[in-house]
């Protein structure tokens, strides 16, 4: 995982990661992703929307998922932050 040679400010990732986000919104999200939390076809405003009516927010959104195997790394700033950011991994399908 790391930024595209072409264009640094893309975030490239391995086939086996779901999603990458934090609080404010998502930076990565896989097409797998998207199938499982049905977010598919969703335009970026729609899926802010689907996780800002989250109870817990973006934490509460990324546990909705279902893939088998699938892992969740949450990492939060201490206090005074709430600041938090989640990263999700599936085995590839391959």
């Amino acid at each position: 995982m790391g930024a595209d040679p072409a264009d640094e400010t893309r975030i490239t990732a391995c086939p086996h990661t779901l999603f990458i986000a934090h609080d404010m919104s998502f930076e990565y999200r896989s097409l797998r992703f998207d199938k499982n939390v049905h977010l598919h076809g969703l335009n970026d405003r729609e899926v802010e929307e689907k996780w800002l009516m989250e109870e817990n927010g973006m934490d509460g959104f990324t546990n909705k998922v279902t893939l088998p195997d699938a892992i969740k790394v949450a990492a939060y700033a201490p206090h005074p932050s709430a600041y938090g950011s989640y990263y999700g991994f599936a085995p590839s399908e391959e």
